[in-house]
């Protein structure tokens, strides 16, 4: 469990007795920051090679310098870092394909921007990400950035289709409130496609106008749904995504936010917003609408469908300007067979750097 503002990571058991989870391991933000010289974990993922990668925000110190720390699968010892030779600017979330030997990372800003509250002035000043980055996987190597401009800002998480073999998945821009459909083309570049974008709303009192706030999204089991939280306007989403390229509104319900009420079932007013969603590891738990709503209808079993949690939003405001997405490429991934053992453990050195 990683902590994004006090840097310390916390191991916990929910093997031994699952009804009573306890804390294995503490990593302390001393030495994670003295092995890997980066601070502010975010995205955990097992990876090849017996190693648990985490996203790392910032340097040591909080600024700009971001990169992967890598820990032990069995001892959960900080072996270092995963990147072979730098990485880009900032980072956020990840997704990885084995078997086609590629990985997908986003970007937010560094720790020093944003935990002590949301300003403008720092989008104005280029002091948040808008773009994603293709890597090498056997590599570690940055091989292909994605601009995705002022239409793309902050780029915060990244879903995958669930195939094993998917060649693409979807990247949602908190603050641009659009939807990006990234794809691999024939000739093994990726690209990135708006498939999605929520218009702003006004609000009296508010500096701008008010974006939705991608916040959190989630791809059904069976691929064929696609939910999303609006954080400020407050609602819950689901699209058909039978076609991912051209995205179908079915169904919506409001959880909160800054607009219309809302109320729970029992009678509760709702009064955050809807910010993180996570789907059972059942392809029914998000497939199944049953409640009805203004747009359409939409599981109530599971919180909604896509279990959103609800937290009071943040003030925030886009003023962004529509541009296209540019890329970056650079020698495109070679595809690989996914391995059907495990490879052997990285020294330190091949993990791709040392404590500093």
């Amino acid at each position: 469990m990683p902590g994004v503002r006090s840097s310390r990571v916390h191991v916990v058991d929910v093997a031994t007795d699952p009804r009573a989870p306890r804390i294995h391991k503490v990593i302390e933000p001393e030495e994670l920051k003295a092995k890997t010289g980066l601070s502010a974990p975010h995205t955990v993922h097992c990876m090849p090679g017996n190693n648990v990668v985490m996203s790392m925000l910032g340097d040591a110190d909080g600024n700009d310098g971001a990169g992967f720390a890598v820990l032990d699968a069995e001892t959960f010892e900080v072996k270092g870092r995963w990147e072979a030779d730098g990485a880009p600017r900032w980072n956020y979330d990840f997704w990885y394909n084995p078997r086609n030997g590629y990985l997908v990372s986003s970007e937010w800003a560094a720790p020093n921007t944003f935990q002590d509250g949301f300003d403008l002035e720092d989008v104005a000043g280029g002091r948040y990400g808008h773009s994603i980055h293709i890597w090498d996987l056997d590599k570690r190597q940055v091989v292909q950035d994605i601009d995705l401009g002022s239409e793309g800002m902050i780029p915060l998480e990244i879903r995958w289709l669930h195939r094993p073999d998917a060649d693409e998945g979807f990247v949602g821009a908190a603050l641009s409130s659009t939807m990006w459909l990234v794809r691999r083309g024939p000739d093994g570049r990726f690209g990135a496609t708006k498939v999605i974008e929520s218009p702003t709303r006004d609000l009296e009192g508010f500096p701008v106008p008010v974006p939705g706030l991608i916040t959190d999204l989630v791809v059904s089991m069976d691929d064929r749904y696609l939910y999303f939280s609006h954080w400020l306007h407050g609602d819950l989403r689901q699209y058909d995504i039978s076609d991912p390229a051209n995205p179908v509104l079915k169904s919506s319900v409001q959880l909160g936010g800054l607009f219309e009420p809302a109320t729970h079932p029992n009678g509760t007013r709702l009064t955050g917003g809807p910010r993180c969603c996570s789907c059972p590891w059942t392809a029914a738990a998000c497939t199944s609408p049953t409640r009805s709503t203004a747009v359409g209808t939409i599981s109530s079993t599971r919180t909604y469908g896509a279990g959103c949690s609800s937290s009071t939003p943040a003030t925030t405001g886009s003023g962004s300007t529509p541009t296209s997405s540019s890329t970056s490429t650079r020698p495109g991934p070679t595809r690989s067979t996914c391995r059907a053992a495990t490879p052997p453990p990285r020294s330190s050195a091949d993990l791709g750097g040392s404590a500093t």
